[in-house]
Order: C-alpha cells, then structure tokens, then sequence
C-alpha cells in the first residue's frame, strides 16, 4: 500500500489538512504542533478495526468539535 494523499478534518486539533506525500515524507516542526496527530490519524484509517469501536477507539478528544471549558 502507498500513500499519496492525506487528508484529515476535525480530528483532535486539526481543523483541515491536505497533505500531498511523495516516496518520502517526514514530519518536522516543534513541540505541540500536530506531528503525533498526523500519524495518530494514519494509524487509526490503516487500523484493521477502523470504524468499528472496540473498546473506545475515538474519545471526546478526537473530535475538535468538542465543548471547551475556559
């Protein structure tokens, strides 16, 4: 399987992204700006149990649309 193309929508604190990869592709930038989330997201899709819920695999936490206290 090869990649080419990410895409991810509200998930965690990304609110869009398109991402175009080529043969290589790495991830680099500081603390707390998303890289473990992108790959979170490839694990999650490339999981054999994607879209099934076994055992809680989305949270509260996923979703950006999630209420904020302040």
């Amino acid at each position: 399987m090869k990649l080419i193309e990410l895409k991810i929508r509200n998930f965690r604190d990304i609110q869009s992204l398109d991402l175009a990869l080529d043969v290589l592709a790495v991830l680099i930038g500081e603390n707390n700006t998303g890289k473990s989330t992108v790959l979170e997201a490839i694990r999650l899709v490339l999981t054999r149990g994607f879209g099934v819920r076994r055992g809680g695999q989305f949270s509260e936490y996923d979703s950006r649309t999630r209420r904020r206290s302040i």
